[in-house]
């Protein structure tokens, strides 16, 4: 993902008007659904949300991969890119779209929506270089409710070369993190299904 905004990366429709956080073409099309259960004030759950979002993008780690035309898994690496929807559009996750995700989030206590695009990167190495093979892209929905998110996963595209569980679990360990850092109290998830 690069700097700035991106298109839609989507199907479906939705009617009205588009806060910041929502993405206007969320699919209908839902291939992983978790429920995380919370104790404090819904503004807190949501800022920790975002912080996690944040670790998240640019994080990489080792990962064998495979490439098409070589037998079994090749040493390499994946990573995250991260962007918040805004209509229409994703807009870059970093410190200056945060800061003002956080203030729209303080100011609008009716925001219960969040939408993220998630990009899975994968690189091989050959010949001292890292290589890519083909992303993979997400769309996340965190449904805000007292005391409950909804957290919705569309593959928008891509091999779906790291299995959606795998992937709740690696959002939701820094979800852990993240509340026992503010302690933000008993805080849990749980996948209901990944397709």
């Amino acid at each position: 993902m690069g700097k700035g905004r991106h298109r839609r990366d989507g199907s479906g429709t939705k009617a009205g008007k588009t806060r910041l956080g929502e993405f206007t073409y969320f699919s209908d099309t839902i291939h992983g659904r978790s429920h995380v259960s919370f104790k404090c004030p819904i503004h807190r759950i949501q800022r920790a949300v975002v912080e996690v979002m944040l670790n998240l993008n640019g994080r990489e780690e080792p990962r064998l991969v495979s490439v098409s035309g070589h037998q079994g898994e090749v040493d390499g690496k994946m990573g995250f890119e991260v962007g918040i929807a805004n209509g229409i559009f994703f807009d870059r996750l970093d410190e200056a779209s945060v800061s003002e995700l956080i203030r729209y989030l303080t100011s609008d206590s009716d925001c219960r929506v969040l939408d993220f695009l998630l990009v899975v990167t994968y690189h091989y190495s050959r010949d001292g270089k890292m290589l890519p093979v083909r992303f993979d892209h997400y769309h996340l929905r965190f449904s805000f409710e007292e005391g409950a998110i909804e957290v919705l996963m569309h593959h928008a595209k891509g091999t779906r070369r790291l299995p959606l569980d795998e992937l709740f679990q690696i959002i939701f360990e820094e979800l852990d993190r993240r509340a026992e850092h503010d302690r933000l109290g008993d805080v849990r998830a749980k996948v209901l299904r990944t397709l």
